[in-house]
């Protein structure tokens, strides 16, 4: 199974959802051999500017050198100077069982009934989403990188067209149209969206901090049932995963035929949206996993702009991709707080307040000076217009509700944690969980 689709972007730490393949060594081939290649399920879908001025896209993932006489052409170029900060919302995962969930009777929640968790198909179905399916959002107000946290879609704000969004007191508004609020803010239409608050460079530009927190415990009254129920992913995004990477093209084929193949048509203009050489993924135990792949739960694909002086438009230059890593293990620490799990089906989980904001990172690649430009902020022009930009990719799994379930390694709980239940195992989700 791979991550998902869906993105958002902004600045030099914008967050963006969209699905990635392939190893990235190889370097940008020629439009004939891309278009022999089609087929064979080695293109991968990159992020789109959808304005005027756009071109193609191309790879440089060594010796990367930051011009800023470069880039301020290639922003000139752009109608808006920068790229639209743009959700990809996609459909729920469609994995639950029908039937299975339970919220419990709520005179017996003192008593300590808290509902019944859902069950799931295994393996997990293989997401089948091509980028026709997915629905796309805005946000131009998102239009510098100064006052950035400000700009973020968070919400509608206080009022639209003068009437009040929101009373602070009271709220009724438990029905409504998700894709209406998603033009203010993605996530109620797409839970494994983080709800981000904020983001900024590490000093030294290893990395990207994002600052997030969890929509789920903003209502969870008896009427908001339904909002607390699609809302759930937003937990999910705590509880780490472990990935592998594939080998190559044969390996991901074997593994999901089916999922969604791009195909450069006879349009040549179509080709210029994929490209060769990127990474793809699979879910693994943390023993299988990857290094870097281990406790990850998003997909960093770096990218930059350059001016094609023949087209005179702007080029997405990709110049990296990396696993986020997590600050602290959440999980862990909801089972060093001596809690069962993580959520509820009732909702009422406002106690676990460590779970309220989520914090990850997308560590910046490695690639020439990349990191210095962006450490140096030498990649925010100064009217506070972005160079650098960041995609990310949530992996997408359910969200694992007991502690039996929880993602850990014999080096963390020792080896009588598995021993002591046969419903404890290191390896989580490959077999036992999704499949």
């Amino acid at each position: 199974k791979i991550s998902g689709t869906s993105t958002s972007r902004v600045g030099e730490e914008s967050n963006k959802i969209k699905r990635t393949e392939k190893d990235p060594t190889k370097s940008h081939k020629s439009k004939d051999k891309r278009e022999r290649n089609a087929k064979r399920m080695n293109a991968a879908p990159l992020p789109q500017n959808n304005q005027q001025g756009s071109s193609g896209i191309r790879l440089q993932l060594s010796d990367f050198q930051f011009d800023k006489s470069k880039v301020e052409q290639a922003v000139e170029a752009l109608p808006r100077r920068m790229k639209t900060l743009t959700a990809f919302v996609e459909d729920a995962l469609n994995d639950e069982i029908p039937g299975a969930r339970d919220r419990g009777e709520r005179e017996n929640r003192k008593k300590g009934d808290h509902g019944t968790p859902p069950k799931f198909t295994e393996p997990m179905p293989v997401r089948t989403t091509n980028p026709e399916s997915l629905r796309m959002f805005e946000y131009p107000k998102t239009d510098s990188c100064h006052e950035l946290a400000s700009k973020l879609p968070v919400d509608a704000g206080l009022s639209v067209e003068g009437k009040p969004v929101l009373l602070n007191t009271q709220n009724r508004r438990y029905d409504y149209d998700v894709y209406e609020d998603a033009k203010f803010c993605p996530v109620d239409a797409d839970a494994f969206l983080p709800w981000i608050h904020d983001m900024f460079p590490s000093s030294n530009g290893e990395f990207i901090h994002f600052v997030a927190q969890n929509k789920r415990r903003c209502n969870t009254g008896e009427r908001f049932e339904k909002a607390l129920e699609r809302l759930e992913p937003q937990v999910a995004l705590f509880q780490a995963v472990g990935v592998k990477k594939l080998k190559d093209d044969e390996e991901a084929k074997s593994l999901a035929p089916e999922m969604w193949v791009p195909a450069v048509k006879d349009n040549e203009d179509d080709g210029e949206k994929y490209a060769e050489g990127m990474p793809r993924y699979r879910l693994a135990s943390a023993e299988e996993a990857d290094d870097e792949g281990e406790f990850t739960r998003f997909i960093c694909r770096f990218h930059t702009l350059e001016y094609d002086a023949t087209s005179k438009k702007t080029n997405d230059v990709i110049v990296g991709e990396t696993l986020s890593v997590f600050p602290m293990n959440y999980e862990y620490v909801n089972l060093r707080k001596r809690k069962d799990g993580m959520l509820t089906i009732e909702g009422k989980d406002n106690g676990l307040f460590w779970l309220s904001n989520l914090r990850f990172d997308c560590p910046v690649p490695d690639n020439g000076n990349l990191r210095g430009a962006i450490a140096s902020g030498e990649s925010v022009l100064d009217d506070g217009t972005p160079s650098i930009y960041v995609d990310l990719v949530p992996i997408r799994t359910h969200p694992r509700y007991a502690y039996e379930d929880a993602y850990y390694t014999k080096d963390m709980v020792g080896p009588n944690w598995f021993s002591n239940t046969s419903k404890r195992s290191p390896v989580y989700g490959t077999k036992k969980e999704f499949g």
